[in-house]
Protein backbone atom coordinates (compact mmCIF):
# COMPACT_ATOMS: atom_id res chain seq x y z
CA UNK A 1 0.00 0.00 0.00
CA UNK A 2 2.94 2.72 0.86
CA UNK A 3 4.49 1.60 -2.17
CA UNK A 4 2.25 1.96 -4.51
CA UNK A 5 1.20 5.68 -2.71
CA UNK A 6 5.38 6.21 -2.84
CA UNK A 7 4.95 5.53 -7.37
CA UNK A 8 1.85 7.58 -7.48
CA UNK A 9 3.50 10.58 -6.06
CA UNK A 10 6.64 10.13 -7.69
CA UNK A 11 4.81 10.08 -11.05
CA UNK A 12 2.47 12.90 -10.46
CA UNK A 13 5.33 14.83 -9.14
CA UNK A 14 6.98 13.96 -12.74
CA UNK A 15 4.10 14.91 -15.11
CA UNK A 16 4.88 18.29 -16.81
CA UNK A 17 1.65 20.46 -15.44
CA UNK A 18 -1.17 22.06 -17.03
CA UNK A 19 -3.25 24.99 -16.59
CA UNK A 20 -6.08 25.83 -17.70
CA UNK A 21 -6.63 27.73 -21.11
CA UNK A 22 -8.14 31.23 -21.07
CA UNK A 23 -10.98 30.31 -23.53
CA UNK A 24 -12.45 26.67 -23.72
CA UNK A 25 -11.85 23.43 -22.21
CA UNK A 26 -8.43 22.52 -23.27
CA UNK A 27 -5.37 22.93 -20.96
CA UNK A 28 -1.90 24.40 -21.82
CA UNK A 29 1.43 23.36 -20.42
CA UNK A 30 2.38 26.19 -17.69
CA UNK A 31 5.37 28.45 -18.89
CA UNK A 32 8.57 28.00 -16.35
CA UNK A 33 9.64 30.94 -14.94
CA UNK A 34 12.52 30.32 -17.36
CA UNK A 35 10.61 30.06 -20.09
CA UNK A 36 12.02 33.53 -21.76
CA UNK A 37 15.32 32.24 -21.38
CA UNK A 38 14.28 28.49 -23.11
CA UNK A 39 15.88 28.19 -26.37
CA UNK A 40 14.38 27.67 -29.39
CA UNK A 41 13.17 24.00 -30.25
CA UNK A 42 15.92 24.30 -33.58
CA UNK A 43 19.03 23.01 -33.21
CA UNK A 44 22.16 25.45 -33.03
CA UNK A 45 24.33 26.54 -36.54
CA UNK A 46 27.64 25.84 -36.30
CA UNK A 47 28.56 27.58 -39.00
CA UNK A 48 29.45 24.53 -41.34
CA UNK A 49 26.58 23.39 -43.57
CA UNK A 50 24.34 20.15 -42.69
CA UNK A 51 26.09 20.50 -38.87
CA UNK A 52 24.78 21.32 -36.14
CA UNK A 53 26.36 22.17 -32.78
CA UNK A 54 26.48 19.38 -29.79
CA UNK A 55 24.77 20.82 -26.74
CA UNK A 56 27.57 21.85 -23.86
CA UNK A 57 27.79 20.81 -20.53
CA UNK A 58 28.39 23.12 -18.15
CA UNK A 59 32.53 23.45 -17.18
CA UNK A 60 34.04 21.79 -14.86
CA UNK A 61 36.34 23.54 -12.08
CA UNK A 62 39.95 23.46 -12.31
CA UNK A 63 41.74 20.53 -11.16
CA UNK A 64 43.25 21.93 -7.01
CA UNK A 65 47.14 21.38 -7.56
CA UNK A 66 48.59 19.06 -4.78
CA UNK A 67 49.51 21.40 -2.58
CA UNK A 68 46.39 22.50 -1.77
CA UNK A 69 45.08 18.81 -1.06
CA UNK A 70 44.60 17.51 2.76
CA UNK A 71 48.17 17.37 4.22
CA UNK A 72 48.96 14.25 6.76
CA UNK A 73 48.11 15.38 10.30
CA UNK A 74 51.17 16.29 12.33
CA UNK A 75 52.52 14.34 15.13
CA UNK A 76 50.80 16.89 17.68
CA UNK A 77 47.22 16.37 16.06
CA UNK A 78 47.71 12.99 16.13
CA UNK A 79 49.26 12.62 19.35
CA UNK A 80 45.55 14.23 20.88
CA UNK A 81 43.58 11.36 19.21
CA UNK A 82 46.04 8.24 20.91
CA UNK A 83 45.41 10.66 23.94
CA UNK A 84 42.01 10.67 23.65
CA UNK A 85 41.80 6.63 22.63
CA UNK A 86 44.03 5.20 24.53
CA UNK A 87 44.57 6.63 27.76
CA UNK A 88 40.67 7.82 27.74
CA UNK A 89 39.89 4.25 27.54
CA UNK A 90 40.82 3.28 30.75
CA UNK A 91 40.28 6.59 33.23
CA UNK A 92 39.26 10.25 32.39
CA UNK A 93 41.26 11.96 30.77
CA UNK A 94 42.88 14.95 32.39
CA UNK A 95 43.66 18.49 31.08
CA UNK A 96 47.08 18.94 29.62
CA UNK A 97 47.31 22.45 30.67
CA UNK A 98 46.92 21.52 34.47
CA UNK A 99 50.91 20.68 34.88
CA UNK A 100 53.77 21.05 33.76
CA UNK A 101 56.19 19.15 30.96
CA UNK A 102 58.03 18.21 33.60
CA UNK A 103 55.00 16.93 35.43
CA UNK A 104 53.57 15.41 32.58
CA UNK A 105 57.27 13.19 31.92
CA UNK A 106 56.51 11.59 35.67
CA UNK A 107 53.32 10.88 34.38
CA UNK A 108 53.52 9.47 30.87
CA UNK A 109 56.93 7.35 32.50
CA UNK A 110 54.44 5.19 34.05
CA UNK A 111 51.08 5.59 32.13
CA UNK A 112 52.61 4.79 28.68
CA UNK A 113 53.41 1.15 29.98
CA UNK A 114 49.96 0.86 31.24
CA UNK A 115 48.48 1.89 28.15
CA UNK A 116 50.49 -0.44 25.77
CA UNK A 117 51.51 2.43 23.42
CA UNK A 118 53.81 2.01 20.50
CA UNK A 119 56.97 4.07 20.22
CA UNK A 120 55.69 6.14 17.28
CA UNK A 121 52.01 6.51 19.62
CA UNK A 122 54.61 7.23 22.86
CA UNK A 123 56.02 10.13 20.74
CA UNK A 124 52.85 11.02 19.55
CA UNK A 125 51.29 11.55 22.76
CA UNK A 126 54.54 13.24 24.01
CA UNK A 127 54.04 15.86 21.32
CA UNK A 128 50.86 16.62 21.58
CA UNK A 129 51.66 16.53 25.61
CA UNK A 130 54.21 18.93 25.13
CA UNK A 131 52.56 21.51 23.34
CA UNK A 132 49.23 21.71 25.27
CA UNK A 133 51.06 21.75 28.81
CA UNK A 134 51.32 24.55 31.61
CA UNK A 135 54.20 26.49 30.40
Amino acid sequence: MLFSLAVVLIAVACTKKMAPATTGTETTPMKSPDSDKEKSSEPEKTGEPGKTAEPSLPALPPAKPMSSLPNKPSEEETGKNVYSAKCGTCHALKNTGSYTFNQWEGILKKMVPNAKLSGDEENQVVAYIKANSKH
